[in-house]
């Protein structure tokens, strides 16, 4: 939705004018989707790019995301029900 593609503008306008901002912050990116999703989303990796050039940490990869494939977790973590 609308709501995640200005998330992701953010996130590209504050890494690319803040680069470093959060250096020695310990940040993580959690997605949820289908559980038939095998791999991690794109939006999440993009996530991770910018979080990456925020945190001044290039150690952080796409692996490092927690990603939620049950129904029940995602409820927990706050994604409404279809």
């Amino acid at each position: 939705g609308k709501q995640i593609v200005a998330m992701q503008a953010a996130l590209k306008d504050l890494a690319t004018k803040y680069p470093g901002a959060f250096a020695g912050y310990s940040l993580q990116v959690t997605e949820s989707h289908q559980k038939t999703k095998a791999d991690t989303s794109g939006t999440a990796k993009a996530v991770v790019d910018h979080i990456k050039t925020l945190n001044a940490q290039d150690d952080y990869t796409y692996d490092d995301v927690v990603r939620i494939r049950d129904e029940e977790e995602a409820a927990e973590f706050g994604v409404p029900e279809d």
